[in-house]
């Protein structure tokens, strides 16, 4: 087997409380290294050694990482890149998750001459996701306040003369009222407890 240095760089995320006991999400980065031989080396032996070297780096991370490997939740990115080889450049974001990925990446680092490949492991902060979320929500709230703004103008011009239609009892069309449903599940899902 041919010897590949491994480089790992790691930022996940993980649970905390703040000041007022509620629930945030604190980063932790750190990088370490590996060695590995292409060939030799299976990729279960891989994963596993990686989350080692992470938790040697910064306690309690490869925790984490086996959690991730073993259920995909929290859902971490492996991330390869080989310096200026195409198809495992940074841009690329090749995805080390599975043993034919994992050759792939190690027999092009091989068939280039390069000893030293890197591993990004990353995950998505469940606040900023969580803030799309609420961003999104409210953005179609706001778009559905503005068709019924829109419905109501256009129901007033065509009516003209009736000034007994000012009462709220707007009916939504399926197209709306599915847009409302699906909001509501939605705030349903992440509000109510089991």
């Amino acid at each position: 087997g041919t010897p590949v240095e491994v480089l790992i760089k790691f930022s996940l995320f993980i649970p905390a409380k703040n000041k007022k006991d509620k629930k945030t999400w604190v980063a932790v980065s750190d990088q370490t290294q590996i060695s590995v031989e292409y060939r030799l080396t299976f990729f279960g032996d891989f994963q596993n050694w990686v989350a080692v070297a992470c938790n040697t780096a910064f306690a309690n991370t490869g925790s984490i990482i086996t959690k991730s490997i073993e259920s995909r939740t929290p859902t971490i990115e492996w991330l390869a890149t080989i310096s200026r080889t195409q198809r495992f450049l940074k841009k690329d974001k090749f995805q080390v998750d599975s043993h034919a990925a994992y050759l792939d990446w190690l027999e092009t680092a091989v068939d280039n001459g390069k000893s030293e490949v890197n591993l990004t492991l990353t995950m998505p902060n469940s606040d900023a996701i969580k803030r799309a979320a609420k961003e999104d929500l409210l953005a179609a709230h706001a778009a559905h306040q503005q068709a019924m703004k829109a419905t109501s103008a256009k129901r007033k011009s065509v009516s003209g003369k009736d000034k007994e239609d000012d009462s709220d009892d707007e009916e939504l069309d399926t197209v709306d009222w599915e847009s409302i449903n699906t909001h509501m599940t939605k705030i349903y899902e992440h509000n109510l407890t089991n």
